[in-house]
């Protein structure tokens, strides 16, 4: 066996570097390649996929890592390896392999004979506009795998399996409709060009969450668009994709008159939620009108569950369960419920909206 130069990593700063590879979706691009690429200070992960690219870096001497190893495969075997410091090199045996060494493990993945350029994304960019997160970057993916949870899950409609992103004077805007029932809106503060005309675009959700989550870290990140794709910088690693293609349809809510406006901790509509499916109860939970209160109401036939919350309503309903568990993964702070007659339901949570529009009765 002829053995390179080790280099010592974390393992932790490995896992980083695989984030990239859960662009790699099984159902598309399940032999994706990974290209590792080491200098004298990092080593950075490449990966391009079919509709998506992205690059981390991590710290490490690396200089003679230069290789393609399966991008599954390398996300794969990490969990195999102790905590702790782990021995990066290129053997032959006789073929050559990525070797990962750590306290007595070893994992080994045959290097792909391909050839990959590298993404250098920082050095390609023609803006349209910049944006740039006042709290940290972490705000905006907290707020998008919020929004990620309401679009649609088939691809009936695809324009719906995207989170529509309105950029804005110091100000970025999400909207996300499953096309059937429930719309979801928030927005929340950022840092644009002076005298920003808003931009509109719509982004696919699961792989702009993905970039938001490969670009993780202490620092702002930069956010590009471009008239037909997305980029991110930041942290040490990059991540770009094509946006949606197709015209947003116009939805249009109707105003909330008459409503009723109740107040209600997150967890009691948690707990609601859970009930309904412990009890197996049917898809519906049921607020019902009281003489001091409402009452969260989910009976079945193995038993049943109550909560009552202050407020009053002037009529019974019962609303679909499962969207009430998409709204009860808000943050834990109070929910607001406007109630009406004939209307959708209306949540909100500080700058987040929802409206859930196929009440039962």
């Amino acid at each position: 066996m002829t053995s390179r130069k080790r280099y010592e990593m974390q393992s932790s700063d490995l896992r980083r570097l695989a984030k990239v590879c859960d662009l790699a979706r099984i159902d598309i691009d399940s032999n994706a390649p990974l290209y590792l690429q080491g200098t004298e200070d990092s080593l950075a992960a490449h990966y391009r996929g079919s509709y998506s690219s992205a690059y981390r870096t991590a710290p490490s001497d690396a200089g003679e890592i230069d290789v393609v190893v399966g991008a599954k495969q390398f996300k794969a075997v990490l969990p195999l390896l102790p905590e702790g410091d782990v021995a990066v090199s290129v053997e032959t045996t006789p073929r050559r392999v990525l070797s990962l060494r750590a306290k007595g493990s070893r994992v080994a993945l045959a290097v792909i004979d391909q050839d990959i350029e590298p993404l250098s994304l920082s050095d390609t960019i023609t803006a349209e506009v910049q944006v740039t997160t006042t709290d940290r970057r972490a705000g905006l993916l907290e707020e998008f795998e919020l929004a990620n949870q309401f679009v649609a899950k088939s691809m009936a409609r695809p324009i719906f399996t995207g989170v529509r992103l309105t950029v804005a004077q110091d100000m970025i805007g999400l909207e996300a409709a499953d096309g059937i029932s429930i719309v979801y809106r928030s927005t929340m503060k950022c840092k644009t060009e002076k005298n920003l005309l808003p931009i509109r675009v719509v982004v696919p959700a699961y792989d702009f969450l993905m970039g938001l989550q490969i670009c993780d870290g202490p620092e702002d990140i930069l956010l590009t668009i471009e008239k037909s794709r997305i980029i991110l910088c930041g942290n040490g690693a990059g991540f770009d994709c094509a946006l949606l293609t197709g015209e947003w349809p116009k939805i249009s809510l109707p105003p909330q008159a008459q409503s009723r406006r109740v107040s209600m901790p997150v967890a009691v509509l948690k707990r609601a939620v859970a009930a309904v499916k412990v009890l197996e109860g049917g898809v519906e939970l049921k607020f019902v009108p009281g003489k001091k209160n409402i009452r969260l109401l989910a009976q079945s036939q193995v038993g049943g569950f109550l909560a009552e919350v202050p407020g009053y309503i002037d009529k019974a309903a019962s609303f679909d369960v499962d969207a009430l568990g998409l709204i009860s993964g808000m943050s834990d702070e109070s929910l607001t419920f406007d109630i009406a007659i004939d209307a959708p339901l209306h949540v909100q949570q500080g700058s987040r909206h929802v409206w859930l529009t196929n009440r039962i009765s």
